[in-house]
């Protein structure tokens, strides 16, 4: 009786101890993975800078990674807005013809990527002339450079109209929309990003926002979820 009553206490702190084990090593495999995810989110794909010419093949004819449907305000975060270019090249170099709607200086953005944009809407309050500029990367120039200042929504807005209604292919790329966000209310951006859509999806535009989501809460990052398609980005 009594080695009965051992072996079945044995039994059951070897059960015991099995399920702990199995326990750990699934929470393990979890934090691993987000582990890596993390670092996939924030590494995203490189590019070459000026000292690092881009393959030709890369620059005739960059695929495009995700199929953008027509009409539709597609979001994808992305922390350093690598690969929301890479995207936008991807179309540039397919036909479309691209708007860029940006804080950044177009000269630094043609030193880091080749867009082969159309125009650069600049979001500041420099009274500089910026002129045209040349992509060092060997690839296509923004061919003309706005500046309006990133509070005159509606500037914006009335830029990217006149530039659907001068292209056949329209691409919308607005590049860091939370630094929209930093300059205006946050239901401003709403109303701007809803009347942007609305023009987007009678004209047949496509549209890509990239948003860095660090900085919004929870409810912010829901209201934009819920106005766009999130892109998953591809690993």
């Amino acid at each position: 009786m009594a080695d009965n009553t051992f072996l079945f206490g044995f039994v059951g702190i070897l059960f015991i101890a099995v399920i702990i084990l199995v326990a750990w090593m699934i929470y393990r495999w979890l934090n691993l993975k987000k582990q890596r995810e993390l670092r996939e989110l924030e590494s995203g794909p490189t590019f070459a800078t000026p000292s690092q010419p881009l393959e030709p093949a890369v620059l005739r004819k960059p695929t495009m990674r995700y199929q953008l449907e027509n009409g539709v305000g597609y979001l994808l975060y992305d922390l350093r807005s690598d690969e929301a270019y890479k995207i936008l090249r991807g179309y540039t170099a397919n036909g479309f013809e691209a708007v860029i709607i940006s804080r950044q200086a177009p000269s630094r953005i043609m030193e880091k990527y080749s867009t082969g944009a159309n125009l650069y809407i600049w979001l500041t309050r420099s009274k500089k002339d910026s002129g045209k500029t040349s992509n060092g990367n060997g690839g296509k120039d923004i061919k003309d450079v706005i500046k309006v200042k990133p509070t005159n929504l509606g500037g914006v807005m009335g830029e990217v109209k006149d530039f659907i209604k001068a292209h056949d292919k329209p691409f919308i790329f607005i590049d860091g929309l939370e630094e929209l966000i930093l300059e205006n209310e946050f239901q401003r951006v709403l109303k701007f990003s809803d009347n942007l859509e609305d023009t987007v999806a009678l004209s047949k535009s496509k549209m890509l926002l990239a948003l860095n989501p660090k900085g919004l809460n929870r409810s912010q990052k829901s209201s934009l979820t819920k106005r766009f398609k999130v892109i998953k980005k591809e690993t």
